[in-house]
């Protein structure tokens, strides 16, 4: 069901332009229109800002012509981002610097994903990634660069566990489960 609503009206002082953004939103992919938009907002688009004051303007119609963006997608390539950043022991446990080839495949995984999960970096050199539905449903995996670890429990069923390592044709694999587990 899509919910329509003004997400902002303001002000801007330097230029007193006054701008309006009515956002439709279905689950997390979100498509907004600005009526009259300030060059402010659209640096913040423009620079992938994602802070919170922003949050609104992360998603507009630039020039009358509109573009979806999904905010997981993005928050969760900002995390990788962030996690090429971390340096030796950065947990505290003697961790290594993220591989560039597992930030690769990290980053192409979450590109390509339809749905996006909650991710975390481990101490491995390892992206751990968990999907859940209402149903109390959950698909995991711990990805690294060569292969994967996927994990499914049913309806919140931990006496049955599904585990499966994969280690060919690794993104693919991932991207159809995942496609598979929203069906």
């Amino acid at each position: 069901m899509n919910n329509v609503a003004s997400c902002l009206q303001s002000t801007n002082s330097t230029s007193n332009k006054i701008y309006r953004k009515f956002c439709v939103t279905v689950g997390a992919i979100i498509l907004c229109c600005t009526t009259q938009i300030t060059s402010n907002a659209q640096n913040q688009v423009l620079n992938n800002n994602l802070d919170s004051s922003y949050i609104c303007y992360s998603i507009n119609c630039l020039r009358g012509i509109g573009k979806v963006v999904d905010l997981n997608k993005k928050i969760n390539l900002k995390k990788i981002e962030q996690m090429s950043k971390l340096e030796k022991n950065w947990n505290g446990y003697n961790s290594l610097p993220f591989s560039d080839g597992a930030l690769f495949v990290f980053r192409k995984i979450i590109s390509d994903l339809k749905h996006q999960p909650e991710i975390a970096p481990t101490g491995r050199n390892t992206l751990y990634a968990e999907f859940r539905l209402k149903d109390n449903s959950l698909l995991a995996f711990e990805i690294g660069e060569k292969k994967a670890e996927k994990v499914i429990v049913k309806q919140g069923n931990y006496d049955s566990v599904y585990r499966e390592v994969i280690e060919s044709d690794l993104i693919n694999k991932i991207i159809e489960s995942v496609d598979k587990f929203y069906e």
